[in-house]
């Protein structure tokens, strides 16, 4: 795919780089689906690009790991602040405390 077409379509140099990079190593990122929830984010996020948040959202989908959590995600620890805590705005780290009753009874 030519450089003008990923830019046509919206996707900056930095996430082209990141999908480029993926593909070529996706029989080692594959292997991921077959691993546990903590190696197979390791694997993942071993390719430059590939932070927590991709990781796990891979994970959800690809491993079938509901219980997965979205660190880093834009929307979410808002949300749960403000379903579980009755704020408005939440972080990170409130959303894993927030999450960690349920966690620890699945």
């Amino acid at each position: 795919m030519p450089s003008w077409a990923w830019h046509r379509a919206g996707v900056d140099s930095k996430r082209t780089e990141a999908i480029l990079r993926a593909g070529r190593l996706a029989p080692r990122a594959e292997e991921a689906s077959a691993m546990s929830g903590t190696e197979a984010a390791a694997r993942l996020m071993h390719v430059p690009g590939i932070g927590p948040w991709t990781a796990v959202e891979t994970l959800q989908r690809c491993n079938g790991d509901p219980d997965a959590i979205s660190v880093g995600d834009l929307h979410l620890p808002n949300t749960a602040a403000s379903a579980l805590a009755g704020t408005t705005r939440g972080t990170d780290e409130e959303l894993l405390d927030l999450l960690s009753p349920v966690q620890s009874a699945c």
